[in-house]
């Protein structure tokens, strides 16, 4: 097989690596996160963009699921992408039919959700979550909701945010509660989400943190150059030296590396073609 098909397999660049990819690396946030969970707390995984966010989402939601859990991955830039955060009812909706969606639940959503019009506007979402998905379930529910920056600058977001205190702070009068938990992921500061208001479940919530590769985790990359381990190391060093093990930029590198010949002027070749030439900062997105 060659270098080249080796390293399209094997590097993941420009998305969420996928739970089951060699290039996963795993780290002590998933642990961390997972940990937390069953602790039944609320969680914040944040911090700039292509850190492994996603990916993290992803790997701990197939380690819920093959528990027997149940998890449902919410992406308000998705629902903001089909115009449908221009209406506090259609946005309230679609993350309600996004989580029934992927819970599998089999209820009449529309027609629930049509009777609920004498509610305010606020409770909707709470009342959806005790209605539908805990009655519907026998089982511990995590939502996770990535991108949740673009709620920040809806004047309706906080239908969601009450929905998720009111799930933390019902947990006394009604023990069923504690089986829903929330995983709030994005690029924004746990202040901006209110985690510093008195009550709030963000102000005591788990804030797992994403720092880049260390060496011996990049280490695990270096299988994708090929070759004897002792020069496939030697190159993650050198690729680490231009990257600082940013997960994102450690993996594009490393990609470009093994499609050329492996030596290890190529990484500067790399750095040069990808990351520091003209047009870089306009075509990189990272960069960008």
């Amino acid at each position: 097989m060659s270098r080249v098909i080796q390293a399209a397999e094997f590097f993941v660049v420009g998305g969420p690596v996928q739970p089951d990819r060699p290039c996963y690396i795993e780290r002590p946030a998933d642990h961390l996160l997972e940990i937390a969970l069953q602790s039944q707390r609320c969680c914040c995984v944040l911090g700039p963009r292509a850190t492994g966010k996603s990916s993290l989402m992803g790997r701990v939601a197939r380690t819920l699921r093959q528990r027997g859990e149940l998890a449902a991955v919410v992406d308000l830039a998705q629902i903001g992408a089909r115009g449908e955060s221009l209406d506090a009812d259609r946005w309230a909706y679609s993350i309600a039919n996004k989580i029934a969606h992927e819970l599998r639940l089999t209820v009449d959503l529309r027609g629930w959700w049509d009777e609920q019009n004498a509610l305010l506007s606020e409770h909707r979402l709470a009342e959806f979550l005790w209605d539908l998905v805990l009655t519907n379930t026998a089982v511990p529910v995590t939502v996770f909701i990535d991108e949740i920056e673009q709620a920040l600058g809806l004047p309706f977001a906080g239908e969601l945010f009450a929905a998720i205190e009111a799930c933390y702070s019902r947990r006394e009068a009604e023990p069923d509660y504690a089986r829903l938990n929330f995983v709030l992921l994005g690029v924004v500061s746990p202040g901006a989400l209110g985690a510093d208001s008195p009550g709030s479940p963000l102000a005591t919530a788990a804030q797992i943190e994403l720092p880049d590769f260390a060496p011996e985790q990049a280490y695990r990359l270096s299988i994708g150059f090929g070759g004897e381990p002792a020069h496939a190391q030697a190159l993650m060093d050198r690729v680490l030296a231009w990257t600082g093990g940013h997960p994102y930029l450690t993996q594009k590198v490393a990609r470009g590396v093994a499609r050329k010949s492996g030596r290890l002027e190529d990484v500067e070749h790399v750095v040069r073609d990808q990351l520091l030439a003209a047009a870089a900062s306009r075509d990189e997105p990272l960069l960008n």
